[in-house]
């Protein structure tokens, strides 16, 4: 009766030929499905749910949260190499209706936690074995709306189709985490004297904080085609399939020094 779920795995895998071990013990992980803070326990359930035209502002603000926890050890060729981290994940977004449009207004922030990470010590990659903690967020805006067109034709059994557009603009924002102030970097000069930038946390189980700073503008359409039929029946029972999901999308990164303008990325299903 709760939107939250936990699932615990555990696995193993050995090849008998070489003896190498893959294991996992255990991979952990808990989530909190969207929820409305502001909204009344009655609605927070679903009940009494109705539009969001008729409902204040800041109880269209939702959430959602998830967090993991990863323990994985490997040996290979007589190596025994074993990996931890703690991942958290939240963001909260908001989504009210200015006539026919929807703006969406977003944060996003994930925090990653090992127990150790790298530092370069005399041109060398050095374990400091402390807890450590990276963190990285995003933000952003979007706005989108649908239009709908309907071809009818007095054709027996046919009841219609009908094309549903769905164009959305988005921009989002996220900062260069490569950057000496958030710590995330190492900012060093080799034997050579050449400047390098050094990742402490890139053999972390989740990784580290992403480098470049990217300030993008996206477009994406989607479009569905829907047939309706109508039976012979004497109920004129009817049925709907849907012909077409087409879907297209384009961003331009506004902070990149070069190539701004990304691939155009079609999809279809039908």
């Amino acid at each position: 009766g709760t939107n939250n779920s936990l699932s615990v795995n555990i696995s193993r895998r050995q090849d008998l030929l070489n003896g190498n071990i893959y294991a996992t013990l255990p991979s952990i992980n808990f989530s909190v499905g969207q929820f409305y803070p502001f909204r009344s326990e009655q609605k927070k359930r679903g009940l009494n749910f109705s539009s969001s035209d008729d409902k204040p502002f800041y109880e269209l603000i939702s959430g959602n949260y998830s967090a993991r926890f990863l323990n994985t050890v490997s040996k290979i060729s007589q190596t025994r190499d074993e990996k931890q981290g703690i991942s958290h994940s939240f963001s909260t977004n908001i989504s009210p209706k200015f006539k026919y449009i929807s703006i969406s207004p977003y944060f996003s922030v994930i925090q990653n936690i090992y127990k150790s990470r790298f530092e370069i010590v005399n041109d060398k990659p050095t374990e400091i074995n402390e807890i450590s903690q990276v963190a990285y967020y995003s933000t952003g805006v979007s706005a989108s709306t649908r239009l709908y067109g309907m071809l009818n034709a007095p054709i027996s059994g046919f009841g219609g189709i009908r094309h549903t557009m769905m164009p959305s603009l988005t921009y989002s924002f996220q900062p260069d985490f490569s950057e000496e102030k958030f710590g995330y970097f190492q900012h060093y000069k080799d034997s050579l004297g050449r400047s390098q930038v050094f990742n402490k946390f890139q053999n972390g189980i989740y990784g580290g904080a992403p480098s470049g700073k990217s300030q993008a503008l996206g477009f994406n359409i989607g479009n569905v085609f829907d047939m309706k039929t109508i039976g012979s029946d004497s109920a004129r029972t009817e049925k709907k399939y849907q012909l077409l999901n087409f879907n297209a999308s384009l961003s331009y990164n506004m902070a990149a020094e070069k190539f701004k303008l990304s691939d155009l990325y079609l999809s279809y299903r039908t």
